[in-house]
């Protein structure tokens, strides 16, 4: 039989997933807002970059390195961002019905919502770990184009 303190630390660690959830989505916001200036900026300012590949003829590589590291990274950010199935507690209509004609005793109930909520933080996790990597993926993309980027001024500069 389970107590009380027990159902509470399953109850929090439950809590703590959608609590990763919620931060991992703030994350893939804050990487599709970087993401889609950064293209912006590269497209606002196309005529310049033509001009500089027109110049120099090895930067057009450079930018399309760029193009396609941040393609790369709204893309795993939009994976990031799909929606997902999370898995609740338990479904109360269900719970109910199993009651049957006699509910079961306080202790009968805690222990199958802590096997609710151990099968709940589990799956949830499972999911939070897939948009952890999608963003993980994203933030490799988006650094790949900020160096790539860094190396596009040096040449700028030098010329």
């Amino acid at each position: 039989m389970a107590t009380e303190a027990q159902y509470r630390i399953f109850k929090e660690i439950f809590d703590e997933e959608s609590k990763r959830y919620s931060e991992l989505d703030a994350k893939a916001k804050l990487y599709i807002t970087i993401v889609t200036f950064y293209l912006g900026a590269v497209a606002f300012k196309f005529k310049d970059v033509l001009e500089l590949t027109n110049s120099i003829a090895s930067t057009r590589w450079l930018y399309v390195a760029i193009s396609l590291a941040l393609v790369i990274a709204l893309l795993c950010t939009i994976i990031a961002m799909r929606v997902r199935t999370f898995e609740g507690i338990c479904d109360p209509e269900e719970v109910i019905e199993s009651f049957g004609t006699s509910p079961p005793s306080d202790d009968d109930f805690r222990d199958d919502r802590i096997a609710d909520l151990a099968v709940a933080t589990n799956r949830n996790c499972d999911q939070n770990n897939k948009i952890a990597r999608s963003l993980s993926c994203a933030s490799f993309f988006i650094l790949v184009a900020a160096l790539i980027q860094c190396g596009l001024f040096a040449v700028a500069i030098t010329k």
